[in-house]
């Protein structure tokens, strides 16, 4: 068990916080077969899925999970979804990061927070689970990476020049392109539906094509 000394809310997270557990990884993967990671559900899809990235080539099981309700209350979920981590983690190799939460195991980089009050907290609305839990455990073998051959290689920088951008139908250029103003280096475009953006927009386009010439890179994404 590894306990670090400054335990924070999970709405404290930050990069350095994200480097350090996947260096805690990478520093103890020949030690253990697998690894879960105890993680408060507020930003617990974020970590999640930036560990997915973090990690290259797993071979061994990365589980991340919490509770809506702490381990020190009589009524918890603290207790199922631990039992049920370490469980997963010790008889099967899923070799990527998952969250598991409320008898699921979901891909990690596929999952969200979808519910404040529910102890059915978390979905994954476009990827199936990678485990459920009943009686017994269902692996749904043909939803797992399989695992690499390769020498696990973490990567330890990240940069937070990131902008999110989330369309609505009174957006105005101005708006769009302070967003993108340096030091953006890049951009996440939330666009309508399937990811269809208003293109007759022409201060919309403007925005966007003068931060593409200054090298920033621009996904769109669907809602």
């Amino acid at each position: 068990i590894l306990e670090y000394d400054n335990l924070i809310d999970s709405s404290q997270i930050d990069s350095e916080t994200w480097v350090k557990m996947a260096t805690s990884i990478e520093e103890n993967y020949d030690k253990y077969d697998a690894f879960v990671i105890l993680h408060g559900t507020d930003t617990m899809a974020y970590t999640a899925s930036v560990l997915s990235f973090l990690l290259k080539n797993l071979s061994k099981t990365v589980i991340i999970t919490g509770s809506q309700v702490p381990l020190l209350e009589m009524r918890n979920d603290a207790t199922n979804n631990l039992l049920g981590s370490l469980t997963i983690a010790g008889h099967f190799i899923i070799p990527e990061v998952g969250v598991y939460f409320n008898n699921t195991l979901f891909r990690g980089n596929r999952c969200i927070k979808s519910d404040n009050l529910s102890l059915n907290a978390f979905e994954s609305p476009n990827y199936p689970p990678l485990v459920e839990a009943g009686i017994g455990f269902k692996v749904n073998w043909n939803n797992v990476l399989n695992p690499s051959l390769e020498k696990l290689r973490v990567f330890k920088n990240l940069d937070g020049d990131i902008a999110v951008i989330r369309c609505t139908p009174l957006m105005k250029g101005e708006t769009v392109r302070n967003s993108l103003r340096e030091p953006t280096k890049g951009a996440i475009l939330i666009t309508f539906g399937m990811g269809n953006f208003p293109t007759n927009r022409q201060d919309l386009m403007e925005a966007l094509s003068e931060a593409t010439d200054r090298g920033v890179v621009i996904v769109n994404i669907s809602e």
